[in-house]
């Protein structure tokens, strides 16, 4: 995500971590009123993991949000999360969507 916002001349959260976008307070919170390209920021947790998913927002409904994002199954690609539920064997959690 960091190498995608700074080649658009923005600066990132400089952090793998893909929840430092959602608190590092990057942009600022536009969860109710999200645009294609907003950045998308889950909790993601598992058996002994509570680590963070982020993507591109492409289109939201209101049980998920279709995001592009790198790392979804091992490649690029288009996928849907819940905003709060069970996905393989992740539960997700969405904390917000962010935009510079």
């Amino acid at each position: 995500m960091n190498y995608c916002v700074e080649q658009a001349g923005l600066r990132g959260t400089d952090s793998k971590g893909a929840r430092s976008w959602h608190d590092d307070h990057w942009g600022r919170d536009v969860t109710s009123s999200p645009q294609e390209g907003d950045i998308v920021v889950w909790r993601r947790q598992a058996q002994g993991v509570d680590g963070g998913h982020v993507g591109f927002y492409v289109d939201s409904d209101d049980d998920t949000i279709q995001v592009l994002g790198g790392n979804q199954g091992n490649r690029i690609s288009i996928t849907r999360y819940p905003r709060k539920g069970q996905k393989g064997p992740f539960f997700y959690t969405l904390l917000s969507i962010r935009r510079a």
